[in-house]
């Protein structure tokens, strides 16, 4: 009887023990997400990487060329980067469909390139329930391009909710620039 208690004793033991290292993996896989989806200013490079098979490569696992190449990439990025919602919405407008249009092309002319998209609101609402908006706004962005020919490993999607406000006053004009969705690339 003392036998069979020890037994279950240690495999009690060894089951929390498993059961702490995988919570610290967690932990430690959480942070690298958090530090590898940081928010971006501007058009810099996302801290993920893309494998490459012939080096050197840009971040888009393509050959690095002359200058003259990298530049002529980087412009033909589509320029217009943001799309908007209306209050309380996570449609698509009209103009924001013809600007994911044209990311769908690049993209998927660009089979090494992905994008990150953002969603944000503006402070009106919960932190909770600003954060699903956002979410529901970046993933009816990531539907369209999926719709229109992008893969989906293509698409990463982020929410901030209301945590990074690009107009800081309290009115429609600034909260209208906070209600987007950013497209960005590495």
């Amino acid at each position: 009887m003392i036998k069979w208690r020890n037994l279950v004793l240690i495999l009690v033991v060894l089951i929390l023990a498993g059961c702490a290292s995988t919570k610290s993996q967690e932990k430690q896989t959480v942070a690298k997400k958090r530090a590898t989806s940081s928010p971006i200013v501007g058009d810099t490079a996302m801290t993920q990487s893309v494998p490459c098979t012939t080096p050197p490569c840009d971040s888009y696992g393509v050959p690095i060329g002359s200058q003259q190449d990298q530049n002529s990439r980087a412009n033909d990025i589509p320029d217009k980067r943001i799309i908007y919602f209306d209050y309380d919405k996570n449609t698509i407008r009209p103009e924001a469909q013809i600007i994911l249009e044209e990311h769908a092309a690049y993209i998927t002319n660009h089979p090494n390139a992905y994008v990150r998209l953002e969603g944000h609101t503006d402070e009106r609402g919960s932190r909770e329930y600003n954060l699903a908006l956002a979410e529901r706004r970046a993933e009816a962005a990531k539907e369209v391009l999926l719709i229109l020919g992008v893969f989906e490993n293509q698409l990463v999607t982020i929410s901030y909710g209301e945590e990074q406000p690009v107009a800081l006053e309290h009115n429609e004009e600034a909260w209208q620039l906070n209600r987007r969705v950013e497209l960005i690339y590495p």
